[in-house]
């Protein structure tokens, strides 16, 4: 009986690199919170560490420049973001309306939209930070090309060469975690020479974020503290309990943190919802008053 011939019967089933990104997408969008470790050369070189709460709506990072050397904290939302410095210790927060801060959050919803996607560096309010998996997987002028495996930060990765002629950056390489499919690594450019590079980590992770409540805008948030303090104190009068002390204080706080005039105080009148006799409510007293 003549030998059976079968040339290439040991090379390994050509992986579709196009199925793997589909992979990554679906898995991409069920995440909501994740870490990213940025880094730029943008002002001299930047790095940048981010927690992303995307269920939450907020997200917390600090970014690290060179020259000039100097360090910030952020904390941001949908709609306003509030920074401070971070070479101080307990430095004020300020903060500011600012639309669009959470285009990353957006990105895992949406699968990316690229027409609508910056071109700066890689940063924390961009959705690029994040590779377009199913755009490459759907785009024919994409190239996808495996490169072998590599451990990121302990986790073992496929590494995919993506070359696309249509973006302004072409050459992007990503690594994926071999068994949950997620990004480990993300880099813009050549390897030599990147334009940015984000590593991945916590996918999945709850992380504590608080919006800074003293850094809300003084036109907004100064005189509403004021008159919840004003309204408070008017339930615990000083002479009937110790905490008026304490909401005193709190008062004076605010107006000097706001940096409120004097006009910007507690004024009292006759509380109409049945307070107890000899109690008023104040309010606070710019614009006209108001019955409670």
């Amino acid at each position: 009986m003549p030998a059976l011939l079968c040339f290439g019967c040991s090379r390994k089933p050509a992986v579709d690199g196009r199925k793997i990104f589909l992979q990554s997408e679906t898995e991409l969008n069920q995440v909501r919170s994740f870490r990213a470790h940025i880094v730029t050369g943008e002002d001299g070189g930047m790095v940048t560490d981010v927690e992303y709460q995307c269920d939450q709506g907020i997200a917390h990072y600090i970014e690290t420049k060179e020259n000039p050397a100097s360090k910030t904290e952020f904390i941001a939302t949908d709609t306003r973001l509030f920074r401070r410095s971070a070479d101080v210790a307990d430095a004020n927060w300020s903060g500011e309306r600012r639309a669009s801060n959470l285009r990353v959050c957006s990105r895992l919803l949406n699968g990316g939209q690229l027409g609508k996607m910056g071109v700066r560096f890689f940063s924390p309010d961009q959705e690029r930070i994040l590779p377009l998996f199913a755009y490459y997987a759907h785009e024919n002028a994409a190239t996808i090309t495996p490169m072998g495996s590599e451990v990121v930060d302990g986790v073992s990765s496929e590494v995919w060469k993506v070359e696309e002629k249509a973006l302004f950056a072409p050459l992007h390489t990503v690594w994926i975690g071999a068994l949950d499919r997620l990004p480990t690594k993300y880099v813009e450019g050549e390897l030599a020479t990147p334009r940015g590079t984000v590593t991945f980590s916590g996918w999945g992770e709850q992380f504590d974020i608080q919006v800074p409540r003293a850094a809300y805008f003084p036109k907004e948030a100064g005189p509403e503290m004021l008159r919840r303090s004003c309204v408070s104190i008017a339930l615990f009068p000083l002479s009937k309990s110790p905490r008026a002390f304490v909401l005193e204080k709190q008062i004076a706080t605010t107006r000097a943190q706001f940096r409120l005039s004097p006009r910007c105080a507690c004024s009292c009148e006759h509380n109409s919802r049945g307070a107890p006799a000899g109690l008023s409510v104040p309010l606070f007293s710019r614009g006209p008053k108001r019955q409670v």
